[in-house]
């Protein structure tokens, strides 16, 4: 029954209808949204197909089903169910709708089995996580939503440039780029790198994320940049540069995080650093390699979202984002303590924690690489982590 539903376009459905209704309804749509996005994803397979002709000649794919792209769709559902349940208080229909519009393209942007619906869904995530922002509405969230949609419309507008070449030379299938170093190979892997948080161009992140909502955030955290990361994974598996870009992002990021006195601030940071491990790992190719990848940005998602939600908490009780201004709170909140703790150790790279777990994959594939600088340097960044 499920096999050929979307759930992408479920979630941007609810969302949609979402910012029209009664708050009591919308709450429920909230819940009931995710949970059939859920049901759909675990019916997918690869014999799920979904086509839709818009030109003659020209058929888009929305359905492409394997088992990277379902292990993303999982871990999405996971998210979008939780941050669904976290941002139910929110009175904003308007952010919580688009909440919902923001995990669906995301999710279509998973599955695209072509360039067209891929860009199609990458723009539909840029504009509503840029609502997202601005729902806040404040001065700080205007400002920083502008810059958002700005340095985004410029990454889809590279991507959409790469696309084209890629389509003109009669390709619509999406497929891996390694190798090729062509214009389309550029412009697509700068469109791609906006949204990975590559520097230069990740600025975004730590401007926009402590401005959107705090519900927002936990959202924007979860899918914006491992949408990114899939599509590292899935068009430059094996670029060997990619290998100390991923390194330098992450010694950058936990260095940033290290001298920030932000709370979002310092985990936006955090993500460009660990989003550096999975960059790195993709850089080295082969199944270790993208294994590592693949399982860094599932557990990434895990605990960098209990991260943000208790962050959200912290403000929420305390109206106070600086950390030199926080003392004395396990005895107030202490079930956000422990679940801080436990995030903290996870990312850090502790035993017996996901974050371990994916980290030492990483580091294995670096060994196997034969990459051992790298190696050393991606255990000083974990060190700053730890710090």
């Amino acid at each position: 029954m499920f096999n050929n539903l979307h759930p992408g376009l479920v979630l941007i459905l609810f969302g949609i209808v979402m910012t029209a209704v009664p708050e009591r309804l919308r709450k429920v749509l909230m819940i009931a949204g995710p949970l059939l996005a859920a049901v759909a994803v675990f019916g997918l397979d690869g014999n799920s197909i979904l086509s839709v002709e818009i030109l003659p000649g020209i058929t888009l794919e929305l359905l492409h089903v394997d088992d990277l792209t379902k292990m993303f769709l999982i871990i999405f559902s996971v998210a979008s169910i939780i941050g669904a349940v976290y941002a139910l208080n929110s009175k904003s229909r308007f952010e919580t709708g688009f909440e919902a519009v923001y995990a669906g393209s995301s999710m279509g942007a998973v599955l695209a089995g072509d360039w067209i619906s891929l860009v199609i869904f990458w723009e539909i995530m840029a504009v509503s996580s840029w609502l997202i922002i601005t729902s806040a509405k404040t001065e700080s969230a205007s400002k920083a939503g502008f810059r958002y949609l700005m340095i985004h419309l410029l990454g889809g507008n590279m991507l959409l440039a790469g696309i084209i070449i890629k389509v003109a030379g009669g390709s619509m299938a999406i497929t891996c780029l390694t190798g090729t170093g062509d214009a389309a190979f550029w412009l697509i892997f700068l469109g791609v790198a906006v949204n990975a948080a590559i520097p230069p161009l990740n600025s975004w992140i730590s401007d926009a994320y402590p401005a959107a909502p705090v519900g927002g955030t936990v959202y924007m955290a979860s899918f914006t940049t491992k949408v990114g990361m899939l599509y590292i994974i899935r068009l430059f598996a094996g670029t060997e540069f990619l290998l100390w870009v991923g390194v330098f992002m992450a010694i950058y990021g936990a260095s940033m995080a290290l001298i920030e006195n932000d709370l979002r601030r310092l985990f936006s940071y955090h993500i460009v650093s660990q989003l550096g491990y999975i960059v790195a790992s993709a850089a080295v190719g082969g199944a270790l390699g993208i294994d590592g990848a693949a399982a860094h940005t599932f557990n990434n998602i895990l605990y960098k979202g209990v991260l943000f939600m208790c962050c959200g908490a912290v403000i929420a009780s305390t109206g106070k984002r600086r950390i030199s201004d926080l003392k004395g709170l396990y005895h107030k909140m202490p079930l956000t303590a422990v679940c801080f703790l436990i995030a903290s150790l996870s990312i850090a790279g502790f035993p017996l924690l996901n974050g371990f777990v994916s980290k030492s994959l990483v580091m294995n594939a670096m060994a196997a690489g034969g990459y051992h600088i790298a190696e050393i340097l991606l255990m000083v960044a974990s060190v700053g982590t730890l710090l």
